[in-house]
């Protein structure tokens, strides 16, 4: 459901493009789409501790709104690698983990000022992989899938540089509305938690 509503509010703003691009100085209606990188810190530390090469989220958004309030979708992609933990035998493990966040919410700018607010909800998809790498065991491959729901909250400030571009830069924290457990009742990772980026806006 939130995929499908996010890629609505992307069509919805592609579509009237050209419409709010017509009608900026009278209604003062703007049109932005733009994407960066950053940095992800899980609030879960057995993540930490097993998956020691994160890479930097990339992510992208559309928003659509009158210069002051905004309806906002964005989306992030989160990987990483690591040694996976493995007991009782005499193997090296390998873990893959992928993290996905769909969101849709609200952005609230201050008037003649840079600063602005983020308020989403958000689905997040991870999956994660577990293999052995020496030596191959098939029979020790796994996976696991995760779904959540949560809420996120962010600021930041974004600077015109030369019409229509800006960079922007923006703090984000996404915490989970309940705890996810597996078939055997143990509770899976917790994948919210800090957001650190930066990027470009394009305005229209």
């Amino acid at each position: 459901m939130m995929k499908k509503l996010f890629y609505a509010l992307c069509s919805l703003c592609i579509v009237l493009a050209p419409l709010c691009a017509g009608e900026n100085n009278e209604k003062h209606f703007s049109l932005l789409f733009g994407g960066g990188v950053g940095s992800f810190k899980m609030d879960d530390g057995r993540f930490l501790m097993v998956y020691s090469n994160r890479s930097m989220t990339r992510h992208g958004f559309f928003a659509l709104g009158d210069s002051r309030t905004y309806l906002i979708g964005k989306y992030r992609l989160f990987d990483a690698t690591g040694k996976s933990e493995l007991t009782n035998i005499n193997v090296t493990g390998f873990s893959e983990w992928r993290e996905i966040f769909y969101s849709a919410g609200f952005r609230l700018t201050v008037p003649h000022s840079p600063f602005y607010a983020d308020v989403s909800y958000v689905i997040i998809k991870a999956e994660e992989k577990i293999s052995t790498v020496q030596p191959v065991v098939n029979e020790l491959t796994t996976s696991q899938k995760i779904e959540n729901r949560g809420l996120s909250f962010g600021g930041g400030l974004a600077i015109e540089i030369l019409s229509p571009f800006a960079i922007y830069g923006e703090g984000e924290y996404t915490f989970m509305l309940q705890k996810v457990q597996n078939d055997k009742k143990r509770d899976l990772p917790g994948i919210g938690g800090w957001n650190i980026s930066t990027g470009i806006i394009f305005i229209f």
